[in-house]
């Protein structure tokens, strides 16, 4: 047989095994006739994924004829929801299932499926888990901190509630359970509409802030002048009655916070630890690095209150307690060790002495301590060069902004400022300080926040921020005091 022979046999042979192989495909086969799983590309995966599509499993925005894992999970969630094996294939179960059955009937199982799925019981965790014990700690039968995982105490729980309202007492979460339980939820006090509010955090603004700081005022989480600003020290007291609730202490009302807040009745708050008071130090121990204990936290507490510190006081003496040690020393002229001797430590107590006053005002309705508060609230507010919002600030603007907020008007410039007012040996708290920057004369104010500390609108890079008067740049340009109330 020659060359061209051979050749022509193998293209026939070839065309012929072709044909046969392809006659699978080419032939029209009803939807059901083959099993489908993951990998496939045929015409009934695209049918399949159009029912999945109808009864609102398949989310991939059109049918594409490719059986990936987006098909596999709308499949595995179908299976799970029919009550049938879940494995992803499509074979005859699942086949009857999307044929046999109308959207109706499959969306009557579905919704079956969610209700039994959604009992919860000892030994599982997550979000589900966690608002039940949020739940149950709303109403009292849940004691310990809230943690997202079914154990034997919540359990316990559970019992207490089901035998409280006459259920069968498993200590399982069931369907009847968590209806008993969520029933009147969104019927509740002011906490119903809290919680439609989107979360409160620090920078928004407004009546829902000032809502938020009235109430923390009440409860005595709050111990500034409300302002409608969230700011850190808003934050703060957020954390403390999240502390107090063994809420996550994140400084954001979320809506369990804010549930919580809002409660008519709301559980009795524990007694927070009573924080230690700026008082003499023993000047006979020296503290330094590496140690702990009583004496170190009065330490920290001593300097956080003169400014010096800016954590959690901890109790321990590390290099972050050394560090404002050694600040504080510099500060007032002593020598730098960053050990806490007897000379720093009487020193402390010296400035605490000095430093813990507040100034008496002839008018009743202006109190000091709220104008530090506003002010504090601003802190991180942008730097504009005629600013005279929260938008953006210059040094006067900021303090005539504060100032007016506690119902005394202010000239607009420095200058003016720095005209009028009654001049002061030391300011106090509330006062106004001046200095000479940029021009002679008086060209920058801030308010004194006591503790050697004013609180300005300094420039781009800091925005509204504190400043320490003992700094070398302020202290070689302050001018002096003023008052205006």
């Amino acid at each position: 047989m020659g060359r061209h022979t051979v050749l022509k046999t193998v293209v026939f042979t070839s065309a012929v095994a072709g044909s046969f192989m392809a006659a699978p495909i080419v032939g029209k086969a009803a939807f059901g006739d083959h099993t489908l799983h993951k990998g496939m590309k045929h015409a009934d995966v695209r049918e399949l994924q159009s029912r999945l599509k109808k009864y609102g499993y398949f989310t991939y925005p059109e049918a594409t004829g490719y059986y990936g894992k987006i098909t596999e999970d709308a499949v595995k969630k179908f299976q799970r929801d029919m009550g049938i094996q879940i494995d992803g294939v499509v074979g005859k179960n699942t086949y009857r299932m999307l044929t046999e059955y109308s959207k109706k009937s499959i969306t009557a199982k579905r919704v079956t499926s969610t209700k039994s799925s959604a009992t919860l019981k000892k030994g599982m965790r997550g979000k589900e888990v966690e608002k039940l014990q949020i739940k149950l700690k709303e109403l009292g039968f849940f004691k310990v901190g809230v943690t997202g995982y079914y154990g034997a105490v919540t359990e316990q729980s559970v019992k207490d509630f089901q035998r409280s309202k006459r259920l069968k007492v498993t200590g399982i979460a069931d369907q009847s359970t968590l209806d008993r339980l969520y029933k009147k939820e969104n019927k509740q006090d002011g906490a119903s509409s809290a919680g439609k509010n989107k979360p409160l955090k620090i920078g928004m603004r407004g009546k829902d802030v000032e809502k938020l700081q009235t109430r923390l005022k009440e409860l005595g989480f709050f111990k500034a002048g409300v302002t409608g600003y969230f700011g850190i020290v808003t934050e703060q007291s957020v954390k403390d009655f999240q502390k107090t609730r063994k809420l996550k202490v994140t400084g954001i009302a979320d809506e369990t916070t804010l549930h919580m807040l809002y409660k008519n009745i709301m559980p009795k708050p524990e007694k927070p630890k009573p924080k230690p008071k700026p008082t003499t130090t023993q000047t006979n121990v020296v503290l330094k690095e590496g140690m702990r204990g009583k004496e170190v936290e009065q330490l920290q507490f001593n300097l956080k209150t003169l400014g010096f510190f800016k954590v959690g006081v901890t109790g321990y003496f590390g290099t972050v307690t050394k560090r404002a040690v050694s600040d504080f020393q510099s500060s007032t002229g002593l020598p730098v060790t960053g050990q806490a001797d007897s000379l720093t430590l009487k020193k402390i107590d010296e400035q605490l002495e000095k430093g813990t006053s507040t100034p008496k005002t002839n008018n009743p309705s202006f109190n000091p301590i709220n104008v530090v508060a506003d002010a504090i609230e601003l802190l991180g507010k942008p730097y504009v060069w005629g600013g005279t919002t929260p938008k953006g600030f210059d040094c006067s603007g900021f303090v005539q902004y504060v100032y007016s907020k506690n119902s005394i008007q202010l000239p607009r410039t420095v200058s003016q400022m720095w005209q009028e007012g009654k001049k002061l040996s030391e300011p106090q708290v509330g006062d106004l300080v001046f200095f000479e920057t940029y021009k002679p004369g008086a060209s920058h104010v801030g308010i004194y926040i006591g503790k050697g500390q004013f609180v300005h609108c300094g420039d781009e890079k800091t925005g509204v921020t504190t400043a320490l008067m003992s700094n070398s740049y302020w202290k070689q340009r302050y001018l002096g005091s003023k008052r205006y109330y």
